[in-house]
């Protein structure tokens, strides 16, 4: 099931800049990444340009059920609580391909990104991580 259209949103990053879009608010937001430290610096980890150890003070299995049957699901807990309270990682055991990413922040409220077709290792051009706004559409910094 797809959410609806008024909560879509794009994530993208030229490895330079995040850039978030929601049609619904008609402007994308751009943030430099060195600069980042919202509830998007999470995914530095898919990048690879993360450290487990030195961002986050506990991992452990956590209680929660996950989303797909047979998978694993980690419970993170930030060093620097400011940015969230905790983060979900669901994986695959065997090829540990990750498959949901959950931030809670402090409030309680949750942010699910769920993954799915994904092609490891596939030839990517550079310029399809090129934000194009759709015509009028503002860019803000």
């Amino acid at each position: 099931m797809g959410l609806p259209d008024t909560r879509k949103k794009l994530f993208l990053s030229d490895g330079k800049n995040f850039y978030e879009y929601a049609p619904a608010d008609g402007y994308a937001t751009k943030t430099p990444v060195k600069e980042s430290d919202d509830l998007r610096a999470p995914f530095m980890f898919l990048l690879g340009r993360g450290n487990l150890r030195k961002e986050f003070n506990k991992i452990e299995f956590a209680k929660e059920s996950p989303a797909r049957a047979g998978n694993k699901v980690l419970r993170l807990l930030p060093r620097r609580t400011q940015d969230f309270k905790e983060l979900i990682v669901e994986f695959d055991p065997l090829s540990l391909q990750i498959s949901r990413l959950t931030l809670i922040e402090s409030d309680g409220s949750r942010s699910d990104f769920l993954f799915s077709n994904i092609n490891e290792n596939a030839a990517v051009s550079d310029s399809s991580f090129v934000f194009k706004p759709p015509a009028g559409v503002e860019v803000r910094n």
